[in-house]
């Protein structure tokens, strides 16, 4: 998985000292959304990370609605406060952070990214051979008017698939 347990040891890191900010800076409370702010551990970030996917995948006009016990408009019976309360999975949305809050400049948007996709990529290059296989989206990279891009998968003996995944070589084709 690309989400490493260091990956969301970080995030869970990176989202509790984004809190300690926050509560810091608002001294006169400690809750969000009526929660008491409690320290975000690895696990229950992973429990985050899911739901958040879900939402992702089954749509709700609402976020709370996915909480919802209207038959009509709640969400899957995943969304149970046994798994994770509505008002925590808000409060744990309001502070997550993908970089050390420290790290963010106001300048530099990305600056808030960096840290983290540098780390997903560093899995990704160690979790993922893609072999010798050059794959390429044809409709996109229009390759037959491509004189260069013919070229190179010329040289590299690069397979292309056809609608119907017939296997094609490219070294035994010639470009126009």
């Amino acid at each position: 998985m690309f989400l490493s347990p260091n990956i969301v040891a970080k995030l869970s890191e990176w989202t509790n000292r984004r809190a300690e900010m926050y509560f810091e800076q608002n001294t006169n409370t400690r809750t969000v959304y009526g929660v008491q702010w409690k320290k975000l551990e690895k696990e229950e970030m992973y429990v985050f990370i899911a739901l958040h996917i879900l939402t992702g995948l089954v749509k709700c006009s609402r976020i709370t609605d996915y909480w919802s016990n209207n038959i009509l408009c709640a969400g899957p019976k995943v969304f149970n406060k046994s798994i994770m309360s509505r008002n925590r999975y808000l409060s744990i949305l309001k502070f997550i952070r993908f970089s050390p809050p420290e790290a963010a400049r106001n300048n530099a948007p990305l600056s808030r990214l960096e840290i983290y996709m540098s780390m997903l990529k560093d899995n990704c290059k160690t979790l993922v051979d893609p072999g010798p296989v050059f794959a390429r989206e044809v409709i996109l990279d229009n390759w037959y008017t491509s004189v260069r891009l013919s070229q190179f998968l010329l040289t590299q003996g690069t397979y292309v698939f056809d609608w119907n995944y017939k296997k094609q070589s490219w070294s035994s084709r010639s470009v126009n």
